[in-house]
């Protein structure tokens, strides 16, 4: 978000309600953190879907776990078996999407540095083919 609409956004929430004026007034204005597209965040997104928060860091924890000290990537993914992906509690569904989208990103058919410059739909697109 732009500065300039923060500040607009910020004072209309303030005005709108005085508790919610004290509130920030007291923690701060919240900050929306912004991570780059990567195989580990959609990964960790796909894991998550449909599932409590905590249920969801469980579940990934265990995925991470899994892929060793290389981390989340797609020669990982694809070098572990079903019944390992199963194990750390993901679906089979989840762990197709998972596998998936590793091929797709191993095979260059998902390039990540080039979301940052589609349009929302053309991303989606891109992704869900």
């Amino acid at each position: 978000m732009k500065p300039s609409h923060k500040k607009t956004a910020l004072a209309h929430l303030k005005s709108a309600d005085p508790r919610l004026a004290a509130l920030i007034e007291r923690v701060g204005p919240y900050d929306m953190a912004y991570r780059d597209p990567d195989f580990w965040a959609l990964s960790r997104s796909i894991a998550g879907q449909q599932l409590h928060s905590r249920a969801a860091s469980t579940i990934f924890g265990r995925f991470e776990t899994a892929c060793g000290e290389k981390g989340v990537t797609p020669e990982r993914v694809l070098a572990m078996r079903e019944a390992t992906l199963r194990r750390v509690g993901l679906s089979a569904q989840k762990s197709a999407y998972i596998r998936d989208l590793a091929r797709r990103v191993r095979s260059g058919q998902i390039v990540f540095e080039e979301l940052e410059a589609l349009a929302d739909d053309e991303v989606i697109a891109r992704l869900t083919k």
